[in-house]
């Protein structure tokens, strides 16, 4: 895939890292991007190590353990856009003018990921046709980064950005929860059944700039949001033989994740982070109609 964009400023100063002006995203068998110090790609390379028992204390009950170790080598992604006289310099020798950004895939660095998966579940008859399920689960992670691809040499040059930036890093060790809880009931009856669900997500964190909590230029500074918890619940019952009604409300009590410091909104006007695990649109309701043709 090959790209073009054009970067502006914007921050909530009206200060941008990146100057304003065109990027290009080279394909990666492009002859021209070996200026920019980009190489031929390696495959990723991938292994996988698990383990796992249960538990029956009783015929309606179980208790599910797995855990699993996940290597990957020489991870692809794209580089940070690189930019400097040196790389306009580049664009200029390859009849690119107009150009001050590029950016292309490479082997990244390497990962390993470690964690654990545990589900609990009871089955409560109570009677006639009607039954309780009630379940738990918990899953732990951790990533670790090595290997990180180093500085690269552009138009003769050593670059004076890495195609790696260190929050890019942070972001694959420390941007995503590294444990959620799901705690589930569900009821089930001759017309009615009731689902309802509690997912907590722990705390996770935005990652920027060189050095950790340290504001850019542009005044973004790494953030620790804090742990995160939603209900939602579905309710259907059976009307007639063919024709089931429903309703299912995502985010039942509206929970939204903790808002953005003002150094991380773009111009000021985003307040809720794109890296939020359920996302920030708060309270989802949805209410329909299931018609059985026999």
């Amino acid at each position: 895939m090959q790209s073009t964009g054009y970067t502006s400023t914007f921050s909530n100063t009206g200060i941008s890292i990146l100057s304003p002006g065109h990027t290009l995203l080279f394909r990666p068998n492009d002859p021209r991007a070996a200026a920019f110090g980009a190489k031929p790609l390696e495959p990723e390379k991938s292994t996988t190590d698990s383990f796992g028992f249960v538990i029956r204390p009783d015929r309606t009950s179980s208790i599910t353990i797995d855990a699993y170790q996940l290597k990957i080598n020489n991870v692809i992604t794209n580089s940070d856009a690189l930019q400097g006289s040196n790389v306009t310099a580049a664009f200029n020798a390859a009849g690119l003018t107009g150009y001050t950004q590029a950016s292309y895939y490479l082997n990244a660095w390497d990962s390993r990921t470690r964690g654990v998966d545990i589900v609990a579940q009871k089955l409560f008859d109570l009677g006639g046709t009607s039954d309780l399920n009630l379940s738990a689960a918990t899953s732990f992670l951790n990533t670790v980064v090595t290997n990180v691809v180093g500085g690269v040499t552009v138009n003769s040059v050593p670059n004076s950005n890495a195609p790696i930036g260190a929050s890019r890093i942070r972001d694959a060790q420390t941007g995503v929860p590294k444990n959620k809880v799901i705690l589930d009931a569900r009821y089930d009856g001759a017309q009615w059944s009731i689902d309802v669900t509690d997912t907590r997500y722990s705390s996770y964190r935005y990652n920027v700039g060189t050095t950790p909590f340290v504001a850019t230029a542009n005044g973004n500074i790494d953030q620790v949001f804090s742990p995160e918890n939603y209900v939602d619940i579905g309710i259907n019952y059976q009307v007639l033989k063919e024709l089931r009604a429903g309703i299912q409300v995502e985010n039942v009590f509206d929970k939204y994740p903790d808002k953005y410091v003002l150094g991380n909104r773009s111009s000021g006007i985003n307040p809720y982070s794109f890296i939020a695990p359920n996302g920030a649109s708060g309270r989802f309701i949805e209410v329909g109609l299931t018609y059985t043709f026999n």
